[in-house]
C-alpha cells in the first residue's frame, strides 16, 4: 500500500510539473507529457521493482536514476532551454493578455489612421511605402520595430521571439465609407509556415486620427514606461539613447519643451551617464543666457570628476562654440589620461577640428596619444592616425600654404547628435562632421 501511495504521488508529482514545465518555458505541450510521462512510467516502475530487490540495490537504483533526472534537468543545455524558453512564454502571455493587445490594437489603428502626419514629422524612419517605428513608439507594453502603411502594420518583436509578432491588417470588405474595420492577430513561425491567430477586431471611425498634440503625448508616455518597465536597461538608455525624448519634442518643433527635458534629465541621471546631457544643456545656456555662464557650467562639471573622457566633452563644447584654441587645449588635457581603446573615433573627430584652426601640435599630440592608447580596429586606426600625423608635419613646415585636409574615408566621424536635431535645438547652425555628410564623400 505504500508503494501505491508513494506512484500515485510520482504520477500527480509529474503531471504537475509538466504543466509547469509548459506554463513557464512555453514547450510543446507532446514534449512535456513524452518528457514527464516517461519520467513517471520509470520512477513508477522502479518503485514496483523494490519489492523483489535488496535495500542494497533500491539505493543503487535511486541513486542512479536521481543522479540521471538532476543531470537532465540542472545541465547547462537544459538550464539555457529553460530560461529561452521562460522568456518566450512569459512575452507571449504578454502579448495574449486582453489589457496589452487591446491597447496595441487600437494604437496601430490610429497610426495606420495618421500615417500621413507621421510622415509629414519623420517620426521614425520613412520609406516610399512605410514608417518603421522603434523605442518609444512602439504601443506601451511591447518591445520591437514596428512597420506602419496606409492599410495595416506589423511589430516585429526580435531577439528571443524572432519569429512572433502581431499584425494588424484592414477588412476593406466590413469596412464602410464612415467606419474602419481593423483586425488584429498575432503571428508565429517563419514566412513559409506562418500561423496567425485572431486577437481582435476594432471598429474605428474612420476619421479619427491623432492630433499632434495626441500623438506627442502617447510617444512620450510609452518612453516613460519603458524606463521604468526595463530599469536593468535603464543605463544603456541613458548612454545609448539620451537624445530619444528630446528628439521627440523636436520632431514636433516644441523647443521649449525639448530644451527643459535636457535640464529634467540632466538632474536625475547618474554623472557618470550624463555628458552628453551636460555638454547639451551647456548649448542650450549658452544660447538663451551666455557663452560664459554655460563655460562656467562646463568647467565646475570637470572639476567634479577630471578624466579624460570628461575634458573630451569640455573640448566638443569649444568646437560647438567655435573656439577652436580653447578645443584644442582642453583636448591638451585630456591626453594626458588613461583613455579607452576604443576612442580612435572620438580623438581623431576632434583632431581634424583643431587641425583646421592650425593647431598642429596639438594634433601630433592627439595623433601620439592615439598611437599608444587606441585598439587597431579593423586595423583601420592606426594607419588612420599614422596618415594624419605625417600630414601635419608636413603642414608644420609651410603653414601658410598647408593643404585642407580630406577625412579618411575608413574612419566614422564621431557624432553624439546622430540622434538629436542638434541645429534645430539650438536655432542656429553646429560646425561638426555627420556621418551623414561622410557617407557622401568621394570613395
Amino acid at each position: 500500500m505504500k508503494r501505491i501511495s508513494i506512484a500515485v504521488m510520482v504520477l500527480v508529482g509529474s503531471m504537475v510539473m509538466g504543466y509547469l514545465c509548459y506554463y513557464f518555458t512555453g514547450m510543446h505541450p507532446v514534449v512535456c507529457v513524452t518528457l514527464f510521462g516517461t519520467i513517471a512510467v520509470i520512477s513508477v516502475a522502479i518503485i514496483g521493482l523494490s519489492r523483489w530487490l535488496s535495500k542494497k540495490w533500491i539505493i543503487l537504483w535511486g541513486f542512479l536514476w536521481g543522479g540521471f533526472l538532476i543531470f537532465l534537468f540542472l545541465n547547462p543545455i537544459s538550464l539555457f532551454v529553460s530560461m529561452y524558453g521562460s522568456l518566450v512564454a512569459k512575452e507571449k502571455r504578454n502579448m495574449y493578455n486582453p489589457t496589452t493587445y487591446t491597447v496595441v490594437g487600437e494604437t496601430l489603428a490610429l497610426y495606420c489612421q495618421s500615417y500621413e502626419l507621421l510622415r509629414a514629422h519623420g517620426c521614425g524612419t520613412v520609406h516610399s511605402d512605410c514608417v518603421t517605428l522603434h523605442g518609444a513608439w512602439i504601443p506601451k507594453g511591447l518591445d520591437g520595430v514596428g512597420t506602419i502603411q496606409r492599410d495595416g502594420a506589423s511589430i516585429g518583436m526580435g531577439g528571443a521571439l524572432h519569429d512572433h509578432g502581431l499584425e494588424l491588417s484592414l477588412d476593406t470588405k466590413a469596412s464602410t465609407a464612415v467606419t474602419n474595420v481593423w483586425k488584429l492577430y498575432y503571428t508565429e513561425g517563419k514566412r513559409e509556415s506562418k500561423v496567425n491567430r485572431h486577437l481582435l477586431t476594432i471598429h474605428m471611425d474612420s476619421a479619427r486620427q491623432f492630433s499632434t498634440n495626441e500623438l506627442l503625448a502617447t510617444v512620450v508616455a510609452n518612453y516613460d514606461s519603458y524606463a521604468l518597465r526595463n530599469p536593468s536597461t535603464h543605463a544603456f538608455q541613458w548612454q545609448n539613447r539620451w537624445g530619444e525624448k528630446i528628439q521627440m519634442y523636436l520632431l514636433f518643433d516644441r523647443i521649449t519643451e525639448a530644451r527643459t527635458v535636457c535640464r529634467e534629465q540632466l538632474v536625475t541621471v547618474p554623472r557618470k551617464w550624463n555628458q552628453w546631457l551636460m555638454l547639451t544643456a551647456a548649448l542650450i545656456t549658452a544660447e538663451e543666457e551666455s557663452f560664459e555662464r554655460a563655460e562656467h557650467m562646463m568647467m565646475q562639471w570637470v572639476k567634479e570628476d577630471g578624466n579624460f573622457m570628461s575634458y573630451l566633452v569640455l573640448a566638443y563644447f569649444y568646437q560647438m562654440s567655435d573656439k577652436p584654441s580653447k578645443a584644442a587645449k582642453a583636448i591638451r588635457q585630456a591626453t594626458t589620461y588613461d583613455t579607452s581603446p576604443s576612442m580612435g573615433r572620438e580623438l581623431y573627430t576632434i583632431a581634424m577640428y583643431v587641425y583646421k584652426s592650425g593647431e598642429y601640435d596639438t594634433v601630433l599630440q592627439i595623433c601620439d596619444h592615439a598611437s599608444a592608447t587606441v585598439a587597431n580596429i579593423g586595423n583601420v586606426e592606426k594607419p588612420v592616425f599614422a596618415a594624419l600625423h605625417s600630414a601635419v608635419l608636413e603642414a608644420k613646415q609651410n603653414p601658410s600654404n598647408a593643404k585642407p585636409l580630406e577625412w579618411a574615408k575608413s574612419m566614422i566621424p564621431f557624432d553624439p547628435y546622430k540622434d538629436v536635431d542638434i541645429e534645430r535645438l539650438l536655432q542656429r547652425p553646429v560646425s561638426r562632421m555627420t556621418v551623414k555628410e561622410w557617407s557622401r564623400l568621394p570613395r
